[in-house]
């Protein structure tokens, strides 16, 4: 059984949307890049895999992905630094920071 790769999964999520690539990628890819993602060509980190499912109203917490050690650290960290900054503990975030 094929599964279904990231790249096609966001070529056709943004098919459904009528986003264009451009539109897509705004500030972190260009549209060169955002074609070579859906080719899967190349495969976005987690940080612009989320920043893309969410453009195209989506999340990443149903997807399986393996993450490095470091990448997974900078993800807490982030999460930690959101959790302060909505718990009014900004002092707090930006020594996370």
């Amino acid at each position: 059984m094929r599964t279904q790769g990231i790249g096609e999964m966001i070529l056709r999520l943004r098919i459904e949307k009528r986003l264009s690539q451009s539109e897509l990628g705004r500030k972190i890819y260009n549209k060169r890049e955002i074609s070579r993602i859906e080719m899967e060509e190349i495969v976005p980190d987690v940080f612009a895999l989320d920043y893309l499912l969410s453009r195209l109203g989506k999340t990443t917490d149903k997807l399986e992905y393996i993450l490095t050690q470091k990448e997974y650290s900078i993800y807490l960290l982030r999460e930690e630094i959101i959790d302060a900054i909505s718990s009014g503990k900004e002092e707090l975030a930006e020594k996370k920071i």
